[in-house]
């Protein structure tokens, strides 16, 4: 069995360059529902995906006698699911040819596309003497029979006349489409069409625009798709360049994963200024020149500057210099409570404008933060396993977790004043857990021993 695509799309603008690639089906099947209808033509539905329901059409078409489309199905047997809403029923004409039958899974023509993860079929022969025979135009990656003839991937020709119920099949893995025809023939001037069926599709996920990421982080992709389909992010990189895959998360429905293309912003782009930074030392000392350091929240120090250098630091709502910070005599320092700007600069007292914090000799001594508030409880902490977030009078929106260099390691929404997160799966080290509520953004320190 093959079960990975790669497959470029150039017929929608949101797919454009896209690559694809699926895997097989793993998550909790879904599905299709079907609006329960007797006897007619038309026939309609619905399937989900993250937060969107989707409309879905059956249609008779074609020329030849008539055929009937209505649900629930008399016949369930071999369909996967018990539930009657989810089956439909054909029946037609068992003299000369028959109308086909067309799935529409975008009948709003809104460039939804999807997979068919598995399409059954059964009663393929209701009756000893009645074969059903027809086609499917559109290939599929595996298929499976009971008491069929002349079985392919697109299709199937007649039973072996053993009785009604016992003939059924299924084909798995559709290619990326918005719906296929089934064709029936006739076999020798007989066409019955008495068959039962039931679908699952997976919504391939949408993202519209340019996706941009700064280098080795994924903080700027967002964390839905454009029918609210959650999931979480990997950056690779080929000869073909940097891709970003997108897994949906395993309750939004869909399994199919994305690989896009992603632009790489500069480190000096303003968007790619980190949350929070911890500057440690040795990695992080200053032994001569400038070095200029921004966090949109918070910075922690702990480094040495050396006589001579200069360390401007700037940070949206505190920098807090820890045990082991050092700035030796003859070194310039400043800490100013400013967001990313990109123009961090030294102000000396003569410019008239005071650093937030500046001092040249400070040996081992801990300075007090600026602006410091702390409004969130980490329990256990540290801890290599479970931990709970909480916050008082609060709501936690969300939560991210990175490594002190400002790469991402966890990244969950969240609607409540606590949180539990399962740190097993952390290496051991240090991280910044950054907590979004409707009263602000706060950071705090978390340490997986």
């Amino acid at each position: 069995m093959q079960n990975v695509k790669n497959i470029k799309i150039k017929t929608m603008p949101w797919l454009m360059l896209l690559l694809l690639f699926t895997t097989a089906p793993s998550f909790a099947q879904r599905f299709v529902d079907w609006t329960t209808f007797s006897h007619g033509l038309i026939l309609t539905g619905s399937y989900a995906a993250g937060t969107t329901t989707f409309p879905v059409r059956v249609e008779v078409i074609g020329v030849g006698n008539q055929l009937n489309v209505y649900t629930p199905s008399e016949y369930v047997q071999n369909l996967e699911t018990t539930v009657s809403t989810q089956t439909f029923q054909t029946a037609g004409p068992h003299v000369g040819n028959s109308k086909d039958l067309r799935l529409n899974f975008d009948p709003d023509n809104t460039g939804v596309r999807v997979i068919v993860r598995s399409l059954y079929v059964a009663d393929i022969d209701r009756s000893d003497t009645w074969n059903d025979t027809f086609t499917l135009n559109t290939d599929f990656e595996d298929s499976m029979l009971e008491n069929c003839n002349n079985f392919t991937d697109r299709g199937v020709a007649g039973g072996i006349d053993i009785g009604q119920n016992a003939e059924f099949a299924s084909w798995s893995n559709s290619d990326i489409m918005s719906g296929f025809t089934i064709d029936y023939r006739t076999t020798d001037g007989l066409t019955t069409d008495y068959l039962a069926y039931s679908i699952v599709v997976s919504v391939v996920p949408r993202f519209e625009g340019i996706l941009s990421v700064c280098p080795g982080s994924i903080g700027l992709l967002p964390t839905t798709d454009s029918y609210g389909i959650s999931g979480s992010w990997l950056l690779t990189t080929s000869a073909g360049g940097q891709f970003a895959v997108f897994t949906p998360g395993e309750d939004q429905g869909t399994d199919v994963r994305v690989r896009i293309p992603v632009t790489e912003l500069s480190e000096d782009d303003p968007r790619c200024c980190p949350v929070t930074t911890t500057l440690s030392s040795t990695n992080n000392d200053v032994l001569s020149g400038t070095a200029n350091r921004e966090a949109q929240e918070t910075i922690f120090a702990s480094n040495f500057i050396n006589t001579g250098a200069r360390a401007v630091y700037h940070a949206g709502h505190f920098v807090e210099m820890n045990p082991g910070f050092e700035a030796q005599s003859g070194a310039e320092f400043a800490a100013y409570v400013a967001g990313c700007d990109g123009t961090v600069t030294y102000k000396s007292n003569s410019q008239g404008s005071r650093p937030t914090t500046s001092y040249k000799d400070i040996s081992s001594k801990p300075l007090q933060q600026v602006a410091r508030s702390k409004p969130v409880v980490i329990s256990p902490n540290p801890s290599n396993g479970l931990f709970k977030i909480s916050v008082e009078n609060n709501t936690i929106n969300h939560i991210q977790v990175t490594y002190l260099d400002g790469r991402i390691i966890f990244n969950a929404a969240a609607n409540s004043d606590r949180y539990e997160i399962d740190a097993a799966g952390f290496p051991k080290g240090i991280y910044i857990i950054n907590i979004d509520t409707p009263k602000g953004r706060f950071s705090e320190k978390f340490i997986k021993n």
